[in-house]
């Protein structure tokens, strides 16, 4: 059987859905092992995936980065985001080689915005899978830049939007394709961007074709197959608010729980509406935040969202991919109030869908959240299109697919090499 080694940004949204590709590569009998810089270790519960070890001349690296994605709003701090990327591909293609030859690694599955996984697998020879799991970067005319929120026109005026979408893309990450562009040529490649370091042989992504945009030319390699969760346990009943108002659930991910004005606008919100409400804030609330919500607000540093999803009305959260993949899986409608990253177009997705509502933030945003929630509430028609979004994701393939998919990698590598 083979070893695989994975490669993401050390963010638990990155992290987990590879983790869960992971774990289910070990049940089928293979080995696999997540490349961790320092401290990231920590974010991996299943004890059976290896560590491969890189980065220990950087021992702040990853409490830097954090800091400043959990600080992350509109474009502002969008330089420095960039440039902490070209810190950890610098990184990367210093240590990855010897530490995936030391490691006896096999096959890559590789986060597409680690463009250095890639230069390293063709520098190594090795298969590799490339996994979306943030939005798919995969380039298309008919489909916006991940950056720029925008909703969809299909037409002639909207496919020019999007090349200015794209100049303006490619201008941004300049600095980071000619890092791209010089270690490519120190290993005898040709890359000089994100879509280059890409596998050609097969991505794969958590969205659905049903959600995201219609593409203009359709990817071969690009597998849409929902959310890559494990099977979900037998859970007991989920601890639950008393009352009888219908039940809210808030999220804003693991980076951004510490906004204790945005929980205490969808609390203003949940108490306007006569709603009861559950906060998950990974934790990042402080003391004095948490005094200031209501007393009847449940708040959690975590909960089991699958296991309690199927018990809301709706979810409020910050157009996070995950949160609301996980949402739509359990035919639950978002309002959703997108900061940064790609959450903007994951909120034209999701409206474009039918499934939700997006609000912006600002200083009314307590008055806006209680209408949007309103009419997520009242209109059924909302629930109906998530709903529908539940089928295509229960029917898009999921992790085991995802399994099928590297193994197959691996196979045809091994034929192309006996050949």
């Amino acid at each position: 059987m083979a070893h695989f080694a994975f490669i993401a940004p050390p963010l638990a949204g990155h992290w987990n859905p590879m983790a869960a590709l992971a774990g289910e590569l070990i049940a089928r009998g293979h080995q696999a092992s997540v490349v961790a810089i320092p401290g990231a270790k920590s974010m991996l519960r299943d004890p059976r995936i290896g560590v491969i070890g890189v980065g220990a001349a950087q021992p702040t690296l990853l409490a830097e980065v954090t800091a400043r994605l959990a600080g992350q709003q509109g474009l502002r701090g969008l330089p420095t985001v960039l440039a902490d990327m070209r810190r950890q591909f610098a990184l990367l293609c210093a240590d990855l080689p010897d530490a995936l030859r030391a490691a006896g690694i096999d096959a890559l599955v590789i986060d597409q915005l680690e463009p250095a996984g890639g230069l390293v697998a063709r520098h190594l020879g090795l298969p590799y899978l490339s996994v979306a799991n943030a939005l798919p970067i995969n380039r298309d005319p008919a489909v916006p830049p991940p950056f720029t929120g925008w909703s969809n026109h299909p037409g002639p005026l909207g496919r020019w939007r999007n090349r200015g979408g794209y100049r303006v893309n490619d201008l941004l990450l300049s600095g980071l394709g000619a890092d791209i562009s010089r270690q490519a040529a120190a290993w005898g490649l040709t890359a000089r961007s994100l879509e280059d370091c890409l596998s050609p042989t097969a991505q794969i992504a958590q969205t659905v074709t049903a959600f995201d945009f219609p593409r203009l030319a359709p990817s071969t390699t690009l597998h849409q197959l929902g959310p890559l969760r494990p099977p979900a346990p037998a859970t007991t009943q989920p601890d639950l608010p008393t009352g009888d108002g219908p039940l809210l659930f808030a999220s804003l991910g693991t980076l951004q729980g510490g906004r204790a004005d945005i929980f205490a606008a969808i609390a203003q919100a949940a108490t306007q509406l006569g709603a009861r409400l559950i906060i998950a804030h990974g934790g990042r609330l402080p003391p004095a935040a948490i005094a200031a919500l209501p007393p009847d607000v449940m708040l959690r540093d975590f909960v089991d969202q699958r296991a309690l999803l199927p018990h809301v009305h709706a979810v409020i959260g910050h157009a996070g991919l995950n949160t609301t993949m996980d949402s739509l899986a359990a035919g639950k409608p978002l309002v959703v109030i997108p900061f940064a990253f790609e959450q903007g177009a994951i909120a034209a997705r999701l409206v474009r869908s039918g499934a939700g509502l997006r609000v912006a933030p600002g200083p009314v945003l307590a008055r806006r959240l209680t209408t949007a929630t309103r009419a997520i509430l009242l209109d059924q028609g909302f629930t109906r299109s998530a709903q529908t979004l539940a089928t295509a994701i229960s029917q898009a393939g999921g992790l085991s697919a995802a399994a099928d998919i590297a193994e197959a990698l691996l196979a045809q590598s091994s034929l192309s090499s006996a050949a």
